[in-house]
């Protein structure tokens, strides 16, 4: 066990949702922001390996919706103005960056 003393700054903890690589948006550069306008969203992963499906909150921080094998698809129930992101185990956004559904659209989100 290791011990840190009280006054020393402890390293960052690692995490796969903090990680944004090629494709993704700067950490910080959006956020979801409040709507009443709701709206649904289909995620469908064609691509080759698995991905994870992720909402970024009010922050801009990643929460965790889904993880997607090849060929499956995820559906949430949203709104406009909400902001997600697709990204592989490395890190790299897939769907073209950040996604943003609308009301009244299909928002259908192929990952590839």
């Amino acid at each position: 066990m290791r011990v840190w003393p009280k006054d020393a700054a402890r390293p960052p903890a690692e995490s796969d949702a903090a990680r944004f690589g090629k494709g993704c948006p700067a950490w910080g550069q959006f956020a979801s922001g409040p709507s009443a306008l709701a709206a649904k969203a289909r995620f469908m992963n064609k691509s080759d390996r698995a991905v994870s499906v992720y909402w970024l909150d009010f922050r801009g921080r990643p929460v965790e919706y889904a993880a997607l094998l090849p060929g499956e698809e995820f559906r949430a129930d949203t709104f406009e103005g909400h902001v997600w992101i697709a990204k592989d185990f490395a890190g790299e956004c897939l769907g073209g960056g950040a996604l943003f559904p609308r009301q009244g659209r299909k928002n259908k989100f192929e990952l590839r």
